[in-house]
């Protein structure tokens, strides 16, 4: 995750995932799944609000790029924080399945000391006509550990869970 601050107000940020399964993959006739995701976010900081423009383009390799084709969506970010808690959502379009999905978050950072903090959370997501998804989609609890590295840099551990509920 790269943010680049272009001015008081606007910042660009981008990040990349990835991630692999040489397991049976249900859904990939038991082959190997492999996604990237390459993501740029431009956020402007109005008063307590962080609104956002997002695109995201998921790039699928091995057996999951015979099933799957790569995928395109464009959505709005906004984030603030009501006294200690940190509110996060985003409402997003995908072009290649021409669906919507939604998901909103909170969070609370609990600092430990100058450089290390704590910071659970809860993210829940939605779908319309979104890889079959109408409706509930995933509770996703985390609990990550940002390490701050230098003044610009941040480690970020992290576990989290991926629990499907309503439509999934």
């Amino acid at each position: 995750d790269v943010p680049i601050v272009l001015n008081k107000m606007l910042t660009l940020n981008i990040n990349g995932w990835y991630g692999a399964s040489d397991n049976a993959v249900a859904g990939f006739g038991g082959g190997s799944y492999q996604e990237l995701d390459l993501t740029s976010t431009l956020q402007a900081k109005i008063g307590a609000v962080t609104a956002g423009l997002k695109y995201e383009h998921y790039f699928f390799f091995s057996d999951a790029h015979s099933v799957l084709k790569d995928i395109n969506e464009l959505g709005v970010t906004l984030a603030t924080s009501v006294s200690v808690i940190d509110l996060t959502g985003y409402v997003g379009y995908d072009f290649t399945i021409q669906g919507w999905y939604y998901e909103g978050a909170v969070s609370h950072t609990f600092k430990i000391n100058d450089w290390l903090s704590l910071v659970p959370g809860i993210l829940i997501s939605f779908g319309t006509d979104y890889y079959g998804v109408n409706g509930g989609e995933t509770i996703k609890p985390s609990l990550a550990a940002p390490i701050k590295l230098t003044k610009t840099a941040t480690l970020t551990p992290y576990i989290a869970g991926n629990l499907p509920y309503g439509s999934l």
